[in-house]
């Protein structure tokens, strides 16, 4: 149960990080490890 929680709250806070890049058109390869960095 606390991994999946975990996991929930790092795909938000990817997905909160990330939004704004797209946005901005920022390169597709910078906008992933920005998600994955925040996902870890």
């Amino acid at each position: 149960m606390n991994f999946l929680l975990t996991l929930l709250i790092g795909i938000l806070a990817g997905v909160i990080d990330v939004l704004p890049m797209i946005k901005m058109r920022v390169d597709k390869y910078s906008t992933l490890s920005a998600f994955v960095y925040y996902l870890m």
